[in-house]
């Protein structure tokens, strides 16, 4: 999870364009006042867009890929060079000056979930719940190789997202009943593929990443009711997913001055290849006089696509960066594309996501990081929009070699707090007198808090 930007040369941006040559003062005043008009610029348009966009339900940044993202909060497209380029910004990959190896974890992560309502009684009892999901999870293994004085390739395996937690409480009705009800859930995603960059120019660079997508789900009800002079009644209901995609990546990224660089990332939609989902459900009740009644019903499916159909996020991604001495700041925003795909996915809705950061040369050995970042809901369901906030450094240690290479180690710790509000599918318990007792789904109030800690190395040789 490092950053050939954090390693030998250390590069104005991502390029090779390192020289420290002092330019006239006019020259040096001219430069950086166009610099900062583009970044107000850019900011201008990145802001209206992010107080537009609706809220949602689906997130897509859940856990950030490489140093530099974990570091400034994934204000990264513009500036990006290390291995974690191809989930991002291909282009970034034409931006190293060696070969490296980039390794990352989430060492250590929490989210704390709470449902105000999570189950309600017939006569509006309700009954919230907490939990604390724990992570620890790999999110980067990448490898790139410098082809030759234009050409970068790179391999890698992305985990952007990952979550496993379950949710229970108990509710005591009005009526004299006692309910049981959980709720489940597991949520993974992993990218795999390789990326080819090209560096045109020290100001311009291309990428274009072809990557392989595998997406876990599964999803578990349980509610369980009754008394000591009334009827027991039982639900459980679950389901799962299993999906093999592929996506392509296309990047820009450009200097059009030395104070200033942009980058542009476009991401197709996937191509769902296979994919399957189980659902499953039963239903017990008490002995009933009605003969068309069962006491025990199951419904059981499976579903495969057929064909070839579309799936995953497309989307533009647009980042800014001003450079000052070996540090820059950044704005980055992501424009979200509704997709309604016939099988699997959810319907989405246009969305927009927000990050701004900064990365300070401390030293020529130590680097600062900080940043703000969005991670909004984007699906037409209910779900909780996140804000939060990154900080964290990463040391470098090059040594030279007797044949005139240099070799470089870097490693980082960096922190990340995430706030989010929202609304989730709680539910709504029957009463046990009805004939007929019927489950429903109850949109509730939800507060999410989460904290990580990411640990990250690499070595560029």
């Amino acid at each position: 999870m490092s950053s050939h930007g954090f390693l030998l040369p250390r590069p104005v941006f991502a390029g090779p364009r390192n020289s420290r040559a002092v330019r006239p003062a006019s020259t040096l005043l001219g430069s950086r006042s166009r610099a900062l008009w583009w970044l107000a610029l850019s900011g201008s348009l990145l802001l209206p867009l992010l107080c537009a966009a609706p809220a949602a339900a689906g997130n897509d940044d859940g856990v950030p890929v490489g140093i530099e993202a974990a570091l400034s909060g994934g204000a990264i497209t513009a500036t990006i060079t290390a291995g974690a380029a191809g989930f991002y910004n291909p282009a970034g990959v034409a931006g190293g000056v060696s070969n490296s190896v980039d390794v990352g974890a989430n060492a250590y992560g929490l989210r704390l979930y709470q449902v105000d309502e999570l189950v309600v009684g017939p006569m509006g009892e309700h009954q919230g719940e907490r939990v604390i999901d724990w992570v620890i999870a790999p999110t980067l293994l990448s490898y790139v190789r410098k082809l030759s004085e234009r050409w970068n390739a790179s391999f890698g395996l992305f985990v952007p997202k990952t979550s496993d937690f379950a949710l229970q409480t108990r509710l005591d009705t009005v009526e004299g009943s006692r309910w049981l009800v959980t709720r489940a859930e597991r949520h993974n995603e992993y990218y795999a593929g390789g990326t080819a960059a090209l560096r045109v120019s020290p100001a311009l660079r291309f990428g274009l990443s072809l990557l392989g997508v595998y997406s876990a789900a599964a999803n578990g009800l349980t509610e369980t009711g009754g008394g000591l002079e009334q009827r027991t009644v039982s639900l459980v209901a679950q389901n799962s997913s299993k999906s093999y995609e592929l996506t392509l990546r296309a990047g820009v990224q450009w200097e059009p001055s030395p104070e200033l660089a942009v980058g542009l990332s476009v991401y197709a939609p996937n191509i769902i290849v296979a994919n399957r989902v189980d659902v499953g459900a039963a239903f017990s009740g008490p002995p009933s006089s009605d003969p068309d009644h069962k006491n025990f019903e199951t419904v059981q499916g499976t579903r495969r696509n057929e064909g070839r159909v579309l799936g995953g996020a497309p989307g533009l991604r647009l980042g800014v960066a001003y450079r000052y001495g070996y540090s820059w700041v950044a704005l980055d925003g992501t424009l979200n594309l509704p997709l309604q795909a016939d099988f699997p996915a959810a319907p989405r809705r246009t969305g927009f996501n927000l990050r701004a950061g900064v990365s300070h040369e401390l030293t020529p050995s130590i680097r600062l990081g900080a940043g703000l970042f969005t991670d909004r809901n984007l699906s037409r369901a209910d779900g909780i929009d996140y804000y939060g906030l990154t900080f964290g450094f990463s040391n470098t240690r090059r040594y030279d070699l007797r044949d005139g290479r240099v070799v470089g180690f870097v490693t980082s710790i960096s922190g990340r707090y995430a706030f989010g509000r929202g609304n989730v599918d709680g539910t709504e318990v029957p009463s046990l007198l009805a004939q007929t007792p019927v489950f429903l789904d109850h949109p509730t109030p939800a507060v999410s808090q989460e904290l990580s800690v990411s640990i990250g190395s690499g070595v560029s040789f």
